[in-house]
C-alpha cells in the first residue's frame, strides 16, 4: 500500500518564486508516476485546486460528487486527469454521502482545496473543523479504509530490501523544489 501527502503552493506563490505552474505540476507527477498501478494508494494533501464537482471517470464510470465549494480554478482539469491516469476516486463529496465542505478558510474566503484521493474503493470522510482551528486554517480532513490484512505468519519472516525512501521539503526557489524529492539513503533489512 501506498500512502502518500501532496502539498503544491497556490499559483500566485510560484510565480512569485518565478516557478512555473507546469513545473511544479511536473514534480508531483514524477512521483505519483512510479507508484506501482496494481497497489491501493491513498493520496492526501493540499492541492491548492478548487474542482467544484467534477469527477473522474474511471473505466468509463463516473461517481457524481457534491461540493459546497462550486467554484473550479485553472489546476481543476490537470488534477481530474491525474486522478483518471491513477484510477483515484476523489472522497470529498463522493455519491452517497455527504457534499465535500470547505476545507480552507481565512476571513470571508472559503474552499475545498484539500482532498483524498484513492484507488481501494469507496471509504467515508470526516471533516473535524475544531481540531487544527488554533494552529491552522485548514480543516483536519480523515479517513478510514476498510482494507484486509494479512495474518502475520508463525515462522520467522523474510526480510525484504527498501530501496528508495522520498521526503518533500518545501523549497523558496525551483532548485530547491527540483531536489525537494530526493533520494534518501537506501537501507537494507
Amino acid at each position: 500500500m501506498w500512502v502518500g501527502n501532496v502539498y503544491i503552493p497556490p499559483a500566485q506563490n510560484l510565480t512569485k518564486r518565478n516557478i512555473a505552474e507546469d513545473v511544479a505540476r511536473s514534480y508531483v507527477e514524477d512521483i505519483t508516476s512510479s507508484f506501482p498501478n496494481q497497489d491501493r494508494t491513498v493520496v492526501c494533501g493540499d492541492w491548492n485546486a478548487r474542482i467544484g464537482t467534477l469527477s473522474p471517470t474511471i473505466d468509463d464510470n463516473t461517481i457524481p460528487r457534491l461540493s459546497d465549494d462550486t467554484y473550479k480554478n485553472a489546476r481543476a482539469p490537470w488534477l481530474i486527469e491525474q486522478c483518471e491516469i491513477h484510477g483515484w476516486q476523489i472522497l470529498n463529496g463522493l455519491q452517497p454521502g455527504p457534499a465535500a465542505c470547505h476545507t480552507f478558510a481565512r476571513g470571508s474566503d472559503r474552499s475545498c482545496i484539500d482532498f483524498i484521493f484513492t484507488n481501494t474503493g469507496h471509504s467515508n470522510i470526516t471533516y473535524d473543523p475544531h481540531t487544527l482551528k488554533s494552529f491552522s486554517d485548514h480543516v483536519l480532513i480523515q479517513t478510514k479504509l476498510d482494507i484486509p490484512y494479512l495474518k502475520v505468519p508463525s515462522s520467522p519472516l523474510q526480510t525484504k530490501s527498501q530501496d528508495t525512501i522520498y521526503k518533500w521539503v518545501e523549497g523558496s526557489c525551483l532548485q530547491e523544489y527540483g531536489t525537494a524529492a530526493t533520494k534518501w539513503s537506501a537501507f537494507t533489512s
